[in-house]
């Protein structure tokens, strides 16, 4: 089994869960009466921590902290396959506080790879795989993060990394 690529899952989009946060704050500053109000204009700096302290408590940043689980995809003889390892929790809900766990079974069928295809042919049949898994069931209604691997995918020898799961090892590969 060769390991390609760990694929984040996310709870909800950026775009998502920015807008979902600038709400949060909005509502959080202007809930405030006359006199706290009055304060916010004749003290922006007590107004933006007040800004940084609501962003932290909703959750901070969405790279890192909005992370649901992680789609592990590898080879295996022919085949493209991912396993999911989500997080330990009974309700998926905004937080910070989160454990993975593998869960013991692959999201979806594997993608089998012709024999001869190119590179982009195998990396286009990852993305295939990716989109199908985004459609199935348990991950129907979440947000699979392929930004970092469409950005150096393309530039992968996919035919290399299929092709050294097969290769016999020699005395010299063991030190």
């Amino acid at each position: 089994m060769k390991i390609l690529f760990d694929v984040p899952v996310y709870r909800l989009t950026k775009e998502e869960y920015e807008t979902q946060q600038d709400a949060y704050i909005d509502q959080n500053i202007s809930d405030g009466n006359y006199y706290v109000q009055k304060m916010y204009r004749r003290e922006p700096d007590v107004k933006r921590q007040t800004e940084n302290y609501l962003w932290e408590s909703y959750g901070g940043g969405w790279l890192f902290n909005e992370v649901i689980g992680f789609i592990r995809l590898f080879f295996l003889s022919t085949q493209i396959r991912g396993e999911y390892w989500p997080v330990t929790v009974k309700r998926i809900k905004r937080g910070r506080r989160k454990v993975f766990r593998p869960c013991g079974y692959e999201v979806t069928h594997g993608e089998k790879i012709p024999q001869g295809s190119s590179s982009q042919e195998i990396f286009n049949l990852i993305l295939k795989f990716l989109a199908r898994v985004n459609r199935e069931k348990e991950l129907k209604n979440c947000h699979i993060y392929t930004s970092l691997l469409k950005n150096i995918g393309m530039h992968m020898d996919w035919n290399a990394l299929l092709e050294e799961q097969f290769r016999r090892k020699t005395p010299s590969d063991s030190c």
